[in-house]
């Protein structure tokens, strides 16, 4: 996510209409440095608050029962999306889930994300972690399988939007996890956001949209799931 490039002199004084004194100019300067510098706490103290929520919540969904992965190496998970949700950002998590009994542990986010680049256009972004699981000693490190990340289309004609992480994509955070969860990795602009919050669209049901994992065992590619039908 980009960030706005700060001005040129940050605590530049407000050309004032009247002519100042040294002394008033300088007290001046100084109540604007002060005025700037509450805010940026105040900034901080706001990142640190919604990252400390996310935490939380991946808390929460940690606590929950693992799930596995079905006979064909993927799962769905259902995020709900009501709408007093559809203009306002958003992050959920899965629950977590394993490749296996004695597999490798993942948890999956989405969330909402605002590109400053492009307008200011929304996005659906998709992440996927590793998190620490019982049986790491024996799995090979890093992660070496492709991941498919597919948001269904649920109206039954296949248009299910596909984006794939290679196991080479980011090493440090398919390796090992020493913490509870490694870092994300995923896709930032996974689709607009419009895919799924205008009137009538094919990846939104009853309020609900779908993410299906595929972790490429086999090196099979997207075709298992590319064209199927999901209701």
């Amino acid at each position: 996510m980009e960030e706005h490039a700060e001005e040129i002199c940050e605590y530049r004084c407000v050309q004032s209409e009247f002519s100042l004194s040294i002394e008033e100019s300088n007290t001046a300067c100084s109540c604007e440095c002060e005025s700037k510098t509450v805010s940026n706490t105040s900034t901080q103290l706001t990142s640190k608050h919604n990252q400390s929520k996310t935490n939380d919540e991946f808390t929460v969904c940690r606590s929950k029962a693992s799930k596995l992965l079905n006979i064909n190496s993927s799962i769905i998970f259902p995020f709900h999306l009501n709408q007093t949700d559809m203009n306002l950002s958003f992050s959920m998590y899965s629950s977590p889930f394993k490749t296996a009994t004695f597999g490798y542990s993942f948890i999956l986010r989405v969330c909402s994300t605002k590109d400053s680049a492009n307008q200011n256009q929304q996005y659906l972004s998709v992440f996927i972690s590793l998190v620490r699981g019982e049986f790491d000693q024996l799995l090979v490190f890093p992660f070496p399988y492709t991941i498919f990340l597919y948001l269904c289309d649920q109206s039954g004609q296949g248009k299910h939007i596909i984006s794939v992480i290679k196991p080479d994509s980011n090493e440090s955070a398919l390796s090992r996890p020493l913490s509870e969860k490694n870092d994300e990795i995923g896709v930032v602009n996974f689709c607009p956001l419009s895919c799924i919050n205008e009137a009538g669209s094919i990846y939104l049901k009853d309020n609900v949209f779908l993410i299906r994992v595929f972790i490429d065992f086999l090196n099979t590619g997207p075709t298992p799931f590319q064209f199927e039908t999901v209701t």
